[in-house]
C-alpha cells in the first residue's frame, strides 16, 4: 500500500471538525498523512489527533445566546463565502500547492475551497456529512437558510462571477449540496427521506473521538442557572452538551430533551421528536419548571427508552468511524469510481449492505 495524503476541509465550527477526527486518526494508523484546512482556534484536537493544519483565522464570530433566525445564519453563510474566497483559498493553495493531496474531503459549508483547489490541482472530491445529508429530495440548507433568499442569491452571485465564461451546468454542479460521493456520519435511520438516497451516500453512524478531554468553559449563564435550580433538589445525574465536547446521548441511549435555539437545532429535534427518542423544547419556553417537566418525561418513558435502545443499535451497525476509514482507503488505493458509482467497501463488497444499514 502506497501512503497518500488527504486534505479535509470543514467549516469552523467544534461540531464540524470534531466528529472527523476518529476517522483521521485511524486513517494515519493506516500510514496516510492527513491535513486539515481550518481556523487555528480550532486547531489543538486536531494536533492531538496527531494530524497537520493549513490553519488560517476565521472572522466569524460566535452565535448569538438567544433564538437565531434563519436570516442570520444566512448573513453568516455569505460572509463565510466570501472569507473563503479572499482568505480560505489563498492560504489553501499557500499550504498545499507544494503538496497536494490525494483526496478532499470537505463539508457543505466548504464547497467553494473544496471544489476549486480540487478543480485547480486535478483531484477528486468526496463530502461528509456530520449532519443530515442534503438529497435532491431533502434539502437541510433550504430549512435552515430559511427566509434567508437575499443571502442565498447573493452566494450564487458570487460563484457565478467567479466562474465567469463557465457554461451553466458547470456553475450549477459547483454550487450542488452534494456530491457524487457522500459520507454521512449518522446512521441511515436518523436521515430524513432516508429509503430514498442512492448508492451515492454511504451511512457509516456517528464517529466518536477515542479520548475525552475536560467540559470545557460554559457560556449562557442565565441558562445553566435555569438548569440549576430546575435539578437542586433532586438525585438526577443530567448532562449538559455545550461547546467543544458534546456528549452524544444517543450513542449511550440517553434520552433527549433538545433546547432548540437555532433552524439547524430545529431540524435535529423535530427529527428526533419523530423518531422518539426524545423531545423539543424551545429555547423562549424554558422555565425550570419546564424544564424538570420535559427531563422527568423522557426518563420515565418506556418507549422512548425502546428507542433510544433501537437508535443504538443502528449506530453500532453503521460501522462508525472505522468503516468510515476503510472505506476512504479503500478508494484511495482504486481508481475513483465515475459519476453516480459508490465508495464501496472494501470489507463487504461480497455482501452488499441493505438500505437500513449503510
Amino acid at each position: 500500500m502506497t501512503p497518500k495524503h488527504i486534505a479535509i476541509f470543514v467549516f469552523p465550527g467544534y461540531g464540524q471538525a470534531n466528529p472527523t477526527l476518529e476517522i483521521s486518526r485511524l486513517l494515519m494508523t493506516l500510514g496516510h498523512r492527513v491535513t486539515y484546512v481550518l481556523d487555528e482556534r480550532l486547531a489543538p484536537p486536531v494536533w492531538a489527533a496527531g494530524a497537520d493544519i493549513g490553519g488560517y483565522t476565521s472572522r466569524r464570530g460566535r452565535l448569538g445566546t438567544e433564538n437565531v433566525s434563519g436570516e442570520y445564519i444566512g448573513a453568516l453563510g455569505l460572509a463565510f463565502l466570501q472569507e473563503s474566497m479572499e482568505v480560505i483559498l489563498p492560504r489553501t493553495l499557500e499550504a498545499l500547492d507544494g503538496d497536494v493531496p490525494d483526496l478532499i474531503l470537505y463539508d457543505l459549508e466548504s464547497f467553494f475551497t473544496a471544489h476549486t483547489a480540487a478543480k485547480l490541482w486535478g483531484r477528486p472530491t468526496a463530502q461528509l456529512f456530520p449532519y443530515v445529508a442534503t438529497t435532491e429530495e431533502y434539502s437541510r440548507a433550504l430549512e435552515v437558510f430559511a427566509g434567508a433568499d437575499e443571502d442565498r442569491r447573493k452566494c450564487i452571485d458570487l460563484v457565478t462571477e467567479y466562474l465567469t465564461g463557465e457554461d451553466p451546468d458547470t456553475v450549477w454542479s459547483f454550487m450542488a449540496d452534494f456530491d457524487e460521493r457522500n459520507l454521512v456520519l449518522l446512521p441511515r435511520e436518523f436521515q430524513p427521506l432516508g429509503e430514498t438516497l442512492d448508492q451515492r451516500y454511504t451511512f457509516t453512524g456517528h464517529s466518536r473521538p477515542a479520548g475525552r478531554s475536560g467540559p470545557g468553559s460554559w457560556s449562557r449563564p442565565d441558562f445553566f442557572e435555569t438548569c440549576g435550580a430546575a435539578f437542586a433538589d433532586g438525585d438526577w445525574h443530567l448532562v449538559l452538551t455545550v461547546g467543544p465536547h458534546n456528549l452524544e446521548a444517543l450513542y449511550f441511549s440517553k434520552p433527549l430533551v433538545v433546547v432548540t435555539c437555532t433552524p439547524e437545532d430545529r431540524v435535529n429535534s423535530r427529527r428526533i421528536t419523530e423518531l422518539g427518542p426524545g423531545v423539543e423544547l424551545p429555547s423562549e419556553e424554558v422555565t425550570a419548571e419546564r424544564l424538570r417537566a420535559a427531563v422527568e418525561s423522557v426518563a420515565n418513558d418506556p418507549r422512548i427508552r425502546r428507542q433510544l435502545a433501537r437508535m443504538r443499535m443502528d449506530m453500532l451497525a453503521a460501522g462508525g468511524p472505522a468503516r468510515a476509514a476503510q472505506l476512504i482507503d479503500g478508494r484511495l488505493n482504486e481508481p475513483f469510481p465515475t459519476s453516480g458509482e459508490p465508495m464501496k467497501d472494501t470489507a463487504l463488497s461480497a455482501a452488499p449492505e441493505s438500505a437500513g444499514a449503510r
